[in-house]
């Protein structure tokens, strides 16, 4: 009988959410989450329960839906890795409610971004990437929404920012960087470490137009608002904002695990394995079974080429990111060789607050970018976007003023690393220290390769696409040798 009454009082803390006018109240979740680790056994009809709410309540209240999910599901996610003879993905177990949340979360994270103001958007996008970072959920499906719901709007904004500038300013050159400079005055004095790209005010249009897009990037860049601090939310308060330590921080969720623990039977425990997620689905996206959780650690997965932006995306006419892949012959080159134009460079100076998304974003007004393998704590990234033209393109024109911190030069993304040319970015390679994997990807990679031709002496191509975990390819075994 308690327990029928202490589920009536999760449901009706949950439709209480309804009454508030914001949907947001820190102490709310946080009891829904305590009760929710008391009652794991039970944890499909809880899940249900806050997926329903997602799907149901209000516009103004999505982004206080997510919230929800948020805090339980990373409660349950801790529960997990702290006990290691709790993953198994049975009814009643944390994995299985996770799974359960993975299956919808695209769904709900597609509407509520729909439906929620711009304010309310970025604090999902704050979302998306505290839950890269825990892995809490597949790094492909944050990524398949980042590109579906946010990238449009940036391209957008960029586009429509360089349409509306390209229409007010003057045909003449002289009288384009006057009208350029004049604004620039007018704007109120802020404190920026922003200065004008010399080619501004250059004669050339091209230049100018370059040097404008290069401002744009930078200005958007330094104003990009930073993270909220820290904040109580109350009830009688609903215009804060709100914030995870109020009941999602580590360590509350440790103390909460430590009490449920201390009463719970750990003999009902069912053996370990490795979470199995329902198979079957056939959607866009792909599914959980091909991409399963790894408990272990944060943001690690076991599927392919988790650092593509837009995983799993193909090479084809109605797609934004279609390149054709040009295919030539230099006689000059050595029997048996062949020779790859390089499509990635390395970014120097990354500040420890950037992420994936913002190097792509910054770098937008002059390449698409397609992967990024970001390391933070060596402040560096390897960038690799759609076609060869792009690439030389960021160097020729990204940052040349040093306005950002950002440096650029050619990295290697494919074949032995001893045989690139850094200074031009190309590769030379013998033909017999190509790895099968690296002929396979020259042959059939959606962007770069020779788009089917054999490959045979002479035969110059763009840097095909690798598939991580399908071989192991000449780059790899370069620089194993080389350590």
């Amino acid at each position: 009988m308690q327990q029928d009454d202490d589920f009536q009082n999760f449901v009706a803390t949950l439709e209480s959410f309804k009454d508030l006018k914001s949907g947001i109240s820190g102490s709310r979740i946080k009891k829904l989450t305590t009760y929710a680790l008391d009652h794991i056994d039970i944890e499909s009809k809880i899940i249900s329960l806050i997926i329903d709410y997602s799907r149901l309540c209000p516009d103004s209240h999505k982004l206080g839906s997510l919230y929800i999910i948020d805090s339980i599901g990373r409660a349950y996610l801790d529960e997990t890795r702290s006990n290691a003879n709790n993953s198994s993905n049975k009814p009643g177990t944390c994995i299985h409610a996770i799974n359960t949340l993975g299956e919808v979360i695209q769904e709900l994270l597609s509407d509520a971004i729909a439906k929620s103001s711009q304010d309310h958007k970025e604090k999902i996008r704050m979302l998306l990437d505290i839950w890269d970072r825990s892995g809490l959920f597949q790094k492909s499906y944050l990524n398949a929404i980042r590109s579906k719901c946010f990238a449009m709007d940036i391209t957008n904004n960029t586009a429509t920012a360089a349409s509306t500038a390209s229409q007010q300013l003057p045909a003449d050159p002289r009288q384009r960087s006057k009208q350029i400079l004049s604004n620039l005055k007018k704007t109120p004095p802020v404190n920026l470490n922003i200065s004008v790209p010399t080619n501004l005010t250059s004669a050339d249009p091209a230049k100018q137009q370059a040097a404008l897009f290069q401002l744009i990037a930078a200005l958007q860049q330094h104003f990009k608002p930073s993270p909220s601090a820290p904040a109580t939310v109350d009830d009688a308060s609903t215009s804060q904002t709100h914030t995870i330590t109020e009941y999602g921080s580590r360590r509350e969720r440790e103390k909460e695990r430590e009490r449920y623990n201390s009463r719970r039977n750990r003999s009902r425990s069912p053996p370990a394995v490795l979470p199995q997620p329902p198979a079957g689905r056939k959607d866009r996206y792909p599914s959980v079974a091909q991409d399963q959780y790894s408990i272990g650690a944060p943001n690690t997965t076991f599927g392919t080429n988790n650092h593509h932006l837009y995983p799993d995306e193909l090479n084809v006419s109605n797609n934004p990111h279609y390149r054709p892949k040009p295919v030539s012959f230099d006689s000059s080159l050595p029997p048996d060789h062949i020779k790859v134009y390089s499509r990635t460079l390395f970014i120097g100076g990354v500040p420890l607050n950037m992420k994936e998304w913002d190097l792509a974003n910054v770098l937008r007004p002059f390449a698409e970018v397609q992967s990024v393998i970001l390391n933070n704590s060596r402040k560096h990234a390897f960038v690799k976007v759609y076609s060869r033209h792009e690439a030389e393109n960021v160097l020729q024109n990204f940052n040349k003023d040093g306005a950002l911190p950002l440096r650029t030069r050619w990295g290697v993304g494919f074949g032995p690393r001893d045989c690139c040319d850094y200074q031009h970015g190309y590769s030379i390679i013998p033909m017999h220290r190509l790895t099968d994997a690296d002929k396979k990807w020259s042959v059939s990679a959606q962007w770069g390769g020779t788009s089917g031709q054999p490959l045979v002496t002479g035969i110059v191509f763009e840097e095909p696409d690798i598939i991580v975990g399908e071989g192991v390819s000449s780059k790899a075994i370069s620089q194993k040798n080389a350590n």
